[in-house]
């Protein structure tokens, strides 16, 4: 994978982006809706296995761990980077044979719009590591065109949400370039997990 010479690096570059997610945590499982699963995640050229354990309260992330999973994504660690990036949404992957999707489709589509949203944090992610040169120029296509957008109170939450993505993107390119999205995207998820049902002990 260019730029990235060998599992070890793999390991500290997307390795350590997945092991963040947990921070996400609220967010995930709205996205997810609150799919009890076991993403195994097997990368090659070169390897890694990392799992997303979605049964876990926060979620867990584990590499190198010979779990079965109870779905699996497997591909080239390049094809996985492109999908990080948004620049191959999984579905088209899948299609193309780039990713190889192991168990019940149906049950791995639940985990799919985790891939909508960690395009919109993982450049960010690259360059805090120093690692901006592993983003990659090309056409972004839309990662959830499949998804429609019904009812007002989407749109309105929609319109909010790009109104926020708006601002905190401006202030890090003009203002604050060391701001840190995943903190914001975390302070959001706190929101969210406020905002549910009382916890039931």
């Amino acid at each position: 994978m260019a730029g990235l010479a060998n599992s070890q690096e793999l390991d500290l570059v997307i390795g350590g982006f997945l092991r963040r997610l947990p921070r996400l945590d609220p967010i995930i499982r709205e996205i997810t809706e609150g799919t009890p699963l076991l993403l195994k995640l097997e990368l090659k050229d070169p390897p890694l296995a990392a799992e997303i354990d979605l049964t876990c309260t926060p979620l867990v992330i584990r590499t190198d761990s010979t779990a079965a999973g109870t779905v699996g994504m497997a591909g080239r660690s390049e094809d996985f980077q492109r999908v990080l990036l948004g620049l191959l949404p999984v579905a088209k992957g899948i299609n193309e044979k780039k990713l190889l999707a192991r168990g019940s489709i149906a049950l791995l589509m639940k985990a799919v719009p985790l891939f909508y949203v960690v395009p919109y944090i993982y450049p960010s992610y690259l360059e805090s590591i120093g690692r901006a040169d592993l983003i990659e120029a090309g056409e972004y296509p839309p990662l959830h065109a499949d998804q429609p957008v019904e009812g007002i109170m989407n749109q309105i939450i929609s319109a909010l949400a790009y109104g926020a993505g708006y601002l905190m993107g401006f202030i890090k390119k003009r203002i604050a370039p060391r701001l840190d999205i995943l903190a914001a995207l975390e302070a959001m998820g706190q929101g969210l997990r406020k905002a549910g049902p009382p916890h039931q002990v």
